[in-house]
């Protein structure tokens, strides 16, 4: 709370008549990047115990999953890192299995173009 007060005086100069509409607006923005975060390291959890050091083949799939979006990598992770199945996946992010579906075969219909991008580019 002490953040978005300073954020609110820096923002407006100290004009303070919409203090409480300043401070809800931030804290629901903290609510759902705690969520999103949750999200997307709970699955990661999983795999800190058993990875393995990162080589060179690591490096660059990270590398690619960084290009997409944060709903994208949350599902291809949880698919192809931890081994949920689309069912799981939709259960456990609130979406239909249609959705998980799809998000995780945009993702790596991306994955690919960026790849063979890359590749073109070496």
């Amino acid at each position: 709370m002490q953040e978005a007060i300073v954020a609110l005086l820096r923002h407006s100069g100290g004009d303070l008549r919409r203090l409480d509409g300043w401070l809800y607006v931030v804290g629901v923005r903290a609510l759902r990047r705690a969520r999103w975060k949750r999200r997307l390291m709970a699955p990661l959890r999983l795999l800190t115990a058993s990875s393995p050091a990162p080589g060179l083949e690591r490096i660059q799939v990270l590398e690619l999953l960084r290009r997409l979006t944060a709903r994208q990598r949350e599902f291809v992770v949880a698919r192809y890192y931890v081994g949920l199945s689309y069912d799981e996946i939709a259960r456990h992010f609130d979406v239909s299995v249609g959705t998980a579906t799809s998000t995780v075969t945009q993702a790596l219909a991306k994955l690919r173009r960026v790849n063979a991008e890359v590749a073109d580019a070496r």
